[in-house]
């Protein structure tokens, strides 16, 4: 079992102020990926396309990979260049998170939660 430090007030107002800008800046992108999908629409309709705008799960989509393209230190137009050891760790904190919290296994051991770039 591991053992959890306890927090000094200044950690713990650290702690704090993070979390709430996390989740500021969720609201922020979530609102953001709605009225981008709004737009689309529009343009659409204004240019008389008889394309279906894009739904909200493809700009989820692209800002996943923009995200993630980041992280790694690549090209976020091309794809190319990065950290391969990144994106790896990145997929394998991501793989860790789905057994850990959707399939109910036990996390790997040695698994980085928290790729650093």
């Amino acid at each position: 079992m591991t053992h959890c430090p306890v927090l000094t007030p200044e950690q713990r107002q650290s702690v704090e102020l993070i979390s709430r800008l996390e989740k500021v800046m969720m609201g922020k992108i979530v609102t953001l990926i709605g009225d981008v999908g709004r737009e689309a629409d529009k343009g659409l309709k204004a240019i008389s396309s008889d394309e279906f705008p894009p739904q909200q799960d493809y700009f989820l989509a692209v800002a996943h990979r923009q995200l993630f393209l980041r992280l790694c230190g690549a090209d976020p137009e091309t794809g190319k260049g990065g950290d391969p050891d990144v994106a790896s760790a990145i997929l394998n904190s991501d793989s860790n998170f789905m057994a850990v919290h959707w399939e109910g296994k036990a996390p790997t051991t040695g698994a980085n939660t928290h790729p650093t770039p």
